[in-house]
């Protein structure tokens, strides 16, 4: 026997199961629909506490707002009052104390402004009292001496003397020894002078000289003429000092010139074995600085006599006057050495007539240089 399912009523089944469906559904809608109703109740009620507490917040925010404000009011009125009754009274007393304070200070400044002052003046015074005794009155007496002296000088006469040759006719090395002499005037004027004739300082000086001579050249067997030399010259500074040592047998000259000018020209005839020659020559110098020296040795029948017999006279009978001969027995050979060193410039033209050289003819030359000078030269001569 076989089992056999029961029939089943499918659609009627289905219907019920829409039908619960349908319920169950409907059931759902409302119980949305009341849970929404809820909601939306709830948020009005809680917008309405919002809206209580924001108006409260905003009431109490006000109220600690003008609480706050009233409070600043009456800080602000304390504050004008504080500085009303305190702190103006306090800066006036301190202004016043302050401007007598500068006051005080000004015044003690400016009285020792014053003091110092007078100080200063009272210094200034010493000092110029002092410049005047100690610096300004010895220029103004030297001055007024070397002007006193100068004007003397300058009324003077010119001055007439005889030289010795020049010093190129003593030269021992080539076995010269030549003798000669020239006579010699000049004339100086000075703007200062101190010192004597022999030992000097002038400032401000000029000069003019001319000069003619003979001189023999027993080496060359020549005889030389000179017709006239004339010199001028003007030196910013000019420096002398003479010395005589053995009652006159050594003598010295040293001497020393600044910033000079001098222009010379000179005319002369040479005549030896081999004919004549006729020389015209000038030249200028310009010296920045030169010293010079001269040493001789005078052989006189006085400078023989006082340096032997005479020292023996003066040894038995002092101050005898057979010690001494007179000065018109001061002449006689005179042998020296001169020498120079300097810087400057100087040029030179010349031009010569005759027989030169063996040569009848005539020449004409220029010279020039500038540097250092400097040379040393003997000479034998008469005085």
């Amino acid at each position: 026997m076989g089992f056999a399912f029961p029939k089943l009523d499918v659609g009627a089944k289905l219907a019920q199961a829409r039908a619960f469906t349908q319920q169950m559904a409907a059931k759902a809608v409302d119980a949305a629909q009341a849970a929404g109703a809820k909601v939306q109740q709830a948020v009005k009620q809680a917008a309405n506490q919002a809206s209580q507490a924001a108006h409260t917040a905003a009431v109490a925010t006000q109220q600690a707002a003008q609480k706050a404000a009233a409070q600043a009011q009456q800080a602000a009125q304390a504050a004008k009052q504080a500085i009303k009754t305190q702190v103006i009274p306090a800066a006036q007393k301190a202004a016043t104390q302050a401007a007598k304070t500068f006051q005080a200070i000004a015044n003690r400044t400016k009285e020792q402004g014053r003091k110092a002052v007078t100080g200063i003046k009272k210094i200034a015074s010493a000092t110029r009292k002092v410049a005047d005794e100690k610096v300004l009155c010895p220029l103004q007496k030297t001055y007024a001496k070397g002007r006193e002296n100068a004007k003397a000088a300058n009324k003077e006469k010119a001055k007439w003397s005889v030289e010795p040759p020049s010093p190129d006719m003593f030269d021992p090395a080539a076995g010269r020894a030549g003798i000669g002499a020239s006579v010699k005037v000049e004339k100086a004027k000075s703007f200062l002078k101190y010192g004597d004739e022999d030992n000097f300082v002038k400032i401000g000086n000029a000069k003019a000289s001319a000069a003619a001579g003979y001189e023999y050249d027993p080496l060359e067997k020549s005889h030389t003429v000179s017709v006239v030399k004339v010199e001028a010259g003007v030196s910013a500074i000019e420096v002398q000092h003479k010395g005589k040592h053995a009652g006159g047998l050594l003598e010295h000259e040293v001497a020393a010139e600044a910033l000079a000018a001098k222009v010379a020209a000179e005319a002369s005839v040479k005549v030896d074995a081999k004919g004549f020659e006729a020389k015209a020559q000038a030249g200028a110098q310009a010296t920045l600085v030169k010293a010079s020296g001269k040493g001789y040795l005078s052989l006189t029948p006085k400078t023989i006599y006082e340096n032997t017999i005479g020292k023996a006279v003066n040894f038995i009978s002092p101050g005898s006057k057979y010690a001494k001969v007179s000065d018109k027995w001061d002449h006689g050979v005179v042998l020296g050495a001169a020498g120079e060193i300097g810087i400057g410039a100087a040029a030179k033209a010349e031009a010569a007539i005759g027989r030169i050289d063996g040569v009848w003819g005539a020449t004409a030359g220029v010279t020039a240089g500038a540097g250092p000078m400097a040379g040393v030269k003997f000479f034998l001569g008469i005085k």
